[in-house]
């Protein structure tokens, strides 16, 4: 209950931010822009009272503005309190998994976007946005194909499913360190760990989780493709 209440929490918020934070930037309004420019980890890690104050400031700066932002109703906002609301009052319990966004510690998007057209850049915000949680896999294809598109190339990379061995639920405050740069990747928005760019070749990757036994895995990754690599963690005792 608690942790559903917090993703539900930060998906809603999230999702209301994505959707600003376009109509934002086609206004030119930048300010507004900035302050919408955190991702779904800023919403979901830390202590409670701390995700809930991130959440509660994010739904003040979409209420500040949504006179001009217009798809900013009144609605969303009694939305937003109410997921709010529901889990301030729920109490705390043992949370084995947190979710987390920024995939080697950027924005919700691949760091092969930086450079990629503002408005490809808006399309994928929507698309996480309206789909990104009941469509992953399409959402996981306009990305990948996105990255195709701006590139010009096809990279080796690499997509983690980091479950739970007990119930097979996503492993939100994971974390996959590869040992060839010793960089850290976390989860996206659509539960995936994401390394965008690796050499192909043998991969070796420590994989870690609070309340749970890391584990090391070694890969032999193929090259030109998507490597989808699921993990299983066992809880500890």
């Amino acid at each position: 209950m608690f942790e559903t209440k917090k993703l539900l929490m930060s998906d809603t918020v999230v999702k209301y931010i994505l959707r600003a934070r376009v109509k934002a930037k086609r206004l030119g309004l930048l300010t507004i822009v900035n302050q919408l420019d955190e991702t779904h980890t800023f919403y979901v890690k830390g202590a409670k009272i701390e995700i809930i104050s991130k959440a509660k400031a994010a739904r003040n700066v979409l209420n500040d503005h949504k006179t001009v932002l217009v798809i900013i109703t009144p609605a969303i906002i009694t939305e937003i309190d109410g997921v709010i609301s529901d889990y301030e009052n729920v109490k705390d319990e043992a949370v084995e998994a947190k979710i987390i966004t920024k995939a080697a510690g950027t924005d919700i998007l691949p760091p092969l976007f930086k450079s990629a057209d503002a408005s490809v850049v808006n399309i994928l915000d929507l698309v996480d946005s309206y789909v990104g949680k009941s469509q992953p896999a399409f959402t996981n294809e306009i990305r990948l194909d996105a990255i195709l598109r701006i590139s010009g190339e096809m990279h080796t990379s690499i997509d983690f499913y980091i479950l739970s061995d007990e119930d097979g639920t996503p492993l939100l405050n994971s974390e996959v360190k590869d040992n060839d740069n010793s960089k850290i990747y976390q989860p996206g928005a659509d539960y995936l760990t994401i390394i965008p760019v690796h050499r192909p070749g043998l991969g070796s990757f420590d994989i870690t989780c609070p309340g749970f036994h890391p584990a090391a895995f070694g890969a032999q990754l193929s090259r030109g493709v998507i490597n989808n690599l699921t993990i299983r963690l066992k809880k500890n005792p």
